[in-house]
């Protein structure tokens, strides 16, 4: 339980680092209000996907 919960912990930052990371690229590229907006709900939607894996 406690290596689930590691698991999904580090699965859960990895996927953050990596939306952090497409955020900054797009960032670049367009305007900065539309792309927080992007991020957010990515994050949201893989904090939905990570809470959901490791409650089960």
């Amino acid at each position: 339980m406690i290596a689930g919960d590691a698991i999904a912990t580090g699965l859960a930052a990895f996927n953050t680092l990596i939306a952090a990371l497409i955020w900054f690229k797009l960032g670049r590229l367009e305007g900065e209000v539309s792309n927080m907006a992007r991020f957010e709900s990515r994050l949201t939607r893989l904090e939905g996907k990570f809470m959901g894996k490791s409650r089960v």
